[in-house]
């Protein structure tokens, strides 16, 4: 118990639950004062808030109005080329009413003897002039056809006492479009402001007439929905007057009232809101009761701030023991770096930078792979040339032998092409174009060698002509369709070049009529021989070494597939991925879709 009581824990755990304590009752007091004042200030401004709302719900029911008489309006010129009938205006404003049902009190058209046709069942059937749109109608037609006419209150025998939207059409200039607010519904919407923030509100216009509040509306019936004859104690005239958008005014035995009022231009109200203090006062009670609570969190907090010192020492030394359980996890990119100016800062950077030399070391481990596997594949390559050239300086022997001298200059021009594309960078890729023209001057030498005719025949997809191969990929798999599909040049025939797209990968194949060979032999063709074994420079070097580049370079999933039979010829098959892999040292090729 005394070593726990002596441990720096401890101390510092008494040292927090005093220091908290007295700092949390001392802040608690000042800020009990300051907070009182700022509510008031914030009450004056919550208000205004309130009534900026109310302003923003009225724009846009406002808007809704608006819409609706488009609706009506393009209603009217769509059906204007068929004639319109009552029973299809009538069903549209029905339609209207419906949908709207909550924020209006009926959607018509008023003729120029003042009858309607309207969305409600009863103003399509009774069909009287309508005394009372006298000064809407008349309103209307004189505000023109881009103007929207707003009412004053007045009592609508079908509405009852209503605001009403209008326009006049311009389908017929003796048509006049109107919308009666559903005052009832807004009432209720000041009604939920009240009961939820205790403030009272009022929509009054600029000659005094309260339209609505949040007791209720202007009612036919007086005595059952009154309104009231003073404001927060004031008469409304003197609010309108006012010239202070924020009133405070005296309630008598209620107290001071804090009344604001603000403009609302999309009707040309004036919004009224009262606050009675009533709402204040609850939450400077509620005040009072969270100072005691927070007195008792002070106590909390001591424990709090207790473990936060703790944690500030154990963090740093967990966060570094997870980052070096990922580096046993094999992931080097993970960094630490706490900025921090203390032990643990320094630890953490130090840390940091033996990770990042770790990373170097990978780094040029790789990158001395990679150099390792091309000159793997330049070594490939240098066993490939001189086959090329063994061939072809015998075509130019054969050739001057047989004193075909007509023919040494194709022979001389083919060889030079042959020599110029092969003696480039081995490392280049090469598109594949270059690689039929390439193959187009070998075979014509050897032609002219074996004085025999092997047609070359090329079903090339266009859009492969620019896809990258290895240099030098085709000619060596021609040269083995000569060799041993045509009995080494003794016998004509046909090599057949193909390039296509299937699924994810590019295929290029070179198929011969020769005459075949078994299938123990066609494994055999791709098998290089052991390094002891003795080698013909003729044999089986092209086909071997060209799969090994394309398994070097692209992964054991590509390389050469070699098919075919006795008598039947033989297809070598050379898969490439569509886009190479990453790392290889080619740009990345994508095939465009064909649909």
């Amino acid at each position: 118990m005394k070593r726990r009581t002596s441990s720096l824990t401890f101390k510092l755990f008494v040292i927090c639950l005093i220091f908290v304590l007295v700092c949390v009752l001392i802040i608690g007091q000042l800020s009990s004062h300051f907070v009182k004042k700022q509510l008031t200030n914030r009450e004056q401004e919550f208000v205004g808030q309130i009534l900026s709302k109310v302003n923003e719900y009225l724009t846009l029911n406002f808007s809704s109005m608006q819409t609706i008489l488009f609706s009506v309006e393009s209603f009217l010129e769509a059906k204007e080329e068929d004639g319109i009938q009552d029973n299809q205006l009538g069903r549209h404003l029905e339609t209207l009413y419906e949908m709207n049902l909550q924020h209006i009190s009926n959607v018509y058209v008023i003729r120029d003897n003042l009858s309607i046709l309207g969305g409600r069942t009863v103003t399509r059937i009774v069909n009287e002039p309508m005394p009372e749109l006298t000064t809407i109608y008349a309103d209307s037609i004189d505000g023109g056809y881009f103007s929207t006419k707003i009412s004053s209150l007045y009592y609508n025998r079908f509405s009852g006492w209503t605001i009403t939207i209008s326009r006049i059409s311009r389908y017929d200039p003796s048509l006049v479009i109107a919308v009666d607010l559903n005052l009832v519904d807004l009432s209720q919407k000041l009604l939920m402001v009240h009961q939820q923030e205790r403030i009272q509100l009022f929509i009054a216009d600029y000659s005094g007439n309260v339209l609505v509040y949040s007791n209720g509306v202007k009612s036919g019936v007086p005595d059952t929905i009154g309104i009231p004859e003073t404001i927060g104690g004031m008469e409304m005239e003197e609010i309108i007057s006012a010239n202070s958008s924020m009133i405070i005014a005296d309630g008598g035995t209620n107290g001071e009232k804090l009344v604001v009022k603000l403009h609302s231009p999309t009707y040309n109200w004036l919004l009224v809101a009262v606050s009675d203090g009533t709402r204040l006062a609850q939450i400077l009670r509620q005040i009072d009761a969270h100072f005691v609570q927070l007195s008792l969190i002070g106590l909390l907090l001591s424990l709090v701030t207790s473990v936060f010192i703790t944690r500030y020492i154990r963090k740093p030394v967990f966060a570094l023991i997870g980052k070096m359980k990922q580096v046993e996890q094999g992931r080097l990119d993970v960094r630490l770096a706490m900025q921090r100016n203390d032990e643990f800062g320094y630890l953490s950077r130090t840390f940091d930078k033996m990770l990042l030399q770790i990373s170097d070391l990978f780094r040029h481990l790789e990158e001395h792979k990679e150099q390792q596997k091309k000159l793997e594949i330049q070594v490939l390559q240098s066993q490939i040339n001189p086959h090329f050239l063994y061939n072809t300086l015998g075509a130019v022997s054969n050739v001057v032998r047989l004193g075909q001298l007509d023919k040494v200059d194709p022979v001389i021009r083919s060889l030079i092409s042959i020599l110029e594309y092969g003696v480039r960078n081995p490392a280049q890729k090469v598109s594949l174009q270059e690689e039929l023209h390439n193959v187009r001057n070998y075979v014509i030498i050897q032609n002219i060698r074996y004085n025999k005719v092997f047609a070359l025949v090329e079903e090339i997809d266009p859009e492969l002509l620019d896809f990258k191969v290895f240099r030098m990929f085709l000619q060596p798999i021609v040269e083995n369709s000569i060799f041993h599909g045509y009995k080494g040049g003794r016998e004509a025939g046909e090599i057949r070049i193909a390039a296509y797209r299937e699924k994810d990968r590019v295929v290029v194949e070179v198929a011969d009529w020769g005459i075949g060979m078994d299938s123990e032999k066609l494994a055999g063709l791709l098998k290089p021989k052991a390094a002891d074994e003795e080698q013909d420079p003729r044999s089986r070097i092209g086909l071997a070494n060209i799969h090994g580049r394309i398994k070097l370079h692209y992964g054991p999933d590509y390389g050469l597939c070699i098919t075919g039979g006795p008598h039947k010829g033989v297809c070598v098959r050379a898969e490439f991925p569509t886009i190479p892999r990453e790392g290889t040292g080619n740009e990345p090729y994508s095939l465009p879709d064909r649909g």
